[in-house]
């Protein structure tokens, strides 16, 4: 749908006599999302028309490259993988830090979210948890009671969001 303008989706559901809901959100230029779509976008459509067509592109680039990402980094995470347990995996850390770093950062979100799925991860924690990989030894906490820990050449990820009964929720933006 991405290829496709506002106006022209709400086209095709009147010609299919779709009822849709506008989000009040949508216009209200408060929100960053709204005032890229309605003041940014038009200024850069007037200097470039084909503007929407390059960014679908590379979407759809980006997509493709991101599942073959994930991939890879699954196939690592595996050919890693020393022990694991609930809420436990061991990964070698050595091999790990020798790994190219786009990779190595996919290899690390998917181990996190392997022992604890609620977790709710930004750049900064895996970045972390990289850097205790260079150095050899060190831990850091993790949202939601994890915790990655470097010793003994194994990066240990464990979880104890369920001694402490934590859980993960998104909180509504008004």
């Amino acid at each position: 749908l991405l290829e496709h303008t506002h106006r022209e989706l709400c086209d095709m559901l009147r010609m299919r006599g779709i009822v849709w809901r506008e989000d009040a959100t949508n216009d209200d230029i408060r929100y960053l999302r709204a005032f890229v779509r309605n003041d940014v976008m038009p200024v850069v459509e007037r200097k470039n028309p084909r503007v929407m067509s390059s960014l679908s592109t590379t979407c759809d680039i980006l997509s493709d490259e991101d599942a073959y990402l994930h991939a890879q980094a699954s196939r690592a995470l595996r050919d890693l993988s020393r022990r694991q347990s609930d809420g436990m995996c061991a990964l070698d850390a050595g091999r790990l830090a020798a790994m190219e770093v786009v990779l190595a950062r996919r290899v690390v979100r998917q181990a996190i979210l392997l022992v604890c799925p609620a977790a709710r991860l930004e750049a900064r924690h895996v970045e972390s948890v990289l850097r205790i990989v260079a150095s050899g030894h060190g831990s850091v906490a993790l949202p939601l009671a994890v915790d990655a820990r470097v010793e003994y050449g194994l990066l240990f990820v464990r979880t104890h969001a369920e001694d402490v009964g934590l859980e993960g929720v998104w909180l509504e933006v008004p």
